[in-house]
């Protein structure tokens, strides 16, 4: 069977490359990248040298390398199915400053990472990336699975900042802004930077005061506001694009979660009451 591969740069992800391979028989001379590497196991078996030691890439585990690090990487003979996501060092410090790292300085500590739930949060950012989800979206579940990753980290997670008087005030403002600039590509520092809150502890705030992460609640911002073109009769696939939705299948699959009939049985009875936002 052949080996397949592609790597892309997602679009607006700056200092972020994506890569997938369906490796049979293959083995890579031994290498390295000037970026941070975090690799998903998806499927079959793989290995790779790193650190003078040979570590096994099983379905479900986390590879992680270095800037710098000389590796090397093989298929075994079920084939091995993977995707990296490559970090520029740049980029991996403003994620790390984000979740409270003051120099953005930390390193893996350890090449291989398991657990099930580190493994689905990256799949979740992966999949983010890749379908060009909002920038919100992509900073929230980037940052959710970094903090997976603490134990393999060189430095300790930061703890939580205390709860302030204002925190209240400052966490409804957010919601504000995110009602007022629905349509925008809103970052989570640029969330954060507004209400003058940790990006990192604002989603956490966020998500205790309103039952979701800010993505969450922009999400279902726009599907209501998707609900209502649609009730004037404005084409699915145009209102999908024009609320930032990565195809029509996405905002169906989010409509019809939400409100419980597809976009298209919605516009053409046009009989679906707005329900309260879900809860987490």
């Amino acid at each position: 069977m052949k080996s397949l591969a592609t790597l892309w740069k997602p679009k607006g992800r700056k200092g972020i490359e994506l890569f997938r391979a369906r490796l049979h028989r293959y083995r890579y001379a031994k290498h390295m990248h000037e970026c941070f590497t975090i690799g998903l196991n998806d499927g079959g078996q793989g290995r790779f040298w790193c650190r003078g030691t040979e570590h096994e890439a099983r379905p479900g585990g986390l590879n992680l390398i270095n800037p710098n690090e000389v590796h090397t990487g093989q298929s075994e003979d079920r084939g091995w199915f993977y995707r990296d996501i490559y970090i520029e060092v740049r980029t991996w410090r403003k994620y790390l400053q984000m979740l409270g790292f003051r120099d953005g300085l930390a390193e893996f500590t350890a090449p291989v990472a398991e657990g099930r739930r580190t493994w689905q949060s990256f799949h979740a950012v992966f999949t983010a990336m890749d379908r060009e989800a909002s920038q919100l979206t992509c900073d929230t579940l980037f940052l959710e699975a970094l903090a997976t990753l603490a134990p393999s980290l060189s430095a300790p997670l930061p703890e939580a900042h205390p709860a302030t008087a204002r925190e209240p005030r400052a966490v409804a403002n957010a919601r504000e802004l995110l009602e007022a600039h629905r349509d925008e590509d809103l970052t989570l520092r640029q969330l954060a930077q507004s209400v003058d809150l940790h990006p990192h502890y604002l989603v956490r705030a966020f998500k205790k005061a309103y039952g979701l992460p800010p993505h969450g609640y922009q999400r279902h911002l726009r599907l209501l506001e998707g609900k209502r073109r649609l009730a004037n009769g404005q084409p699915i696939a145009q209102v999908a694009h024009d609320l930032g939705f990565f195809d029509q299948s996405h905002f169906h699959r989010h409509f019809k979660q939400t409100f419980g009939v597809s976009p298209g049985a919605y516009r053409k009875v046009n009989s679906v009451q707005e329900p309260p936002p879900p809860t987490a």
